[in-house]
């Protein structure tokens, strides 16, 4: 993997984050809105109630008259409230549809985020036991022991042969047989 791709995941990640602050605080503002949209339904109801009161009393007054005026009143309040009924659910349901939005795409990200937070602890484990094995090869090398003591050896054999006025000797260790 590329550090390019990883900075730019990085990036995306760091961008994402940024974007989910801001969809949660825009949210809140929504909820809020909600909630002043509730006590607005809440007001609506008790004027209804309280002109169904003022309509009770002009028929006990024998007020008639009056009291076909407040119902007339009613009729709009009822209008109004069932419009806001309709608009508040309306907007509750699109503020519980942002919710689970939000929060898939941030059950998203932390996965991303755990999935980065993870790749970088491989790469450190990873670097850990390069220079873990660095250390044993060196430590290996010194004592003599392994695959490079054994070509060192073998390479100091050759040098040995092949010098001017020395005689050759066989090598310490063979060279495994080619059948014919």
């Amino acid at each position: 993997m590329s550090c390019e791709w990883i900075d730019m995941r990085d990036f995306w990640l760091n961008a994402s984050q940024a974007d989910i602050r801001q969809a949660r605080r825009e949210l809140t503002g929504l909820m809020a809105d909600e909630r002043a949209r509730q006590r607005d339904e809440a007001g609506l109801q008790a004027r209804i109630a309280e002109f169904e009161a003022y309509a009770r009393q002009a028929l006990a007054s024998d007020r008639a008259d009056l009291a076909g005026e407040i119902a007339e009143k009613i009729v709009d309040l009822e209008r109004h409230l069932a419009r806001e009924r309709s608009e508040n659910a309306r907007f509750s349901h699109e503020i519980a549809r942002l919710r689970d939005l939000l929060s898939r795409a941030s059950g998203r990200l932390n996965d991303a985020l755990d999935r980065r937070m993870q790749h970088r602890l491989d790469l450190l484990e990873a670097a850990i036991e390069l220079q873990e094995g660095d250390r044993l090869a060196m430590k290996m090398q010194e004592a003599g022991i392994g695959p490079t003591a054994t070509h060192r050896q073998q390479a100091k054999e050759i040098l040995a042969r092949i010098r001017p006025g020395h005689h050759y000797r066989p090598p310490s260790s063979p060279l495994p047989e080619v059948d014919q």
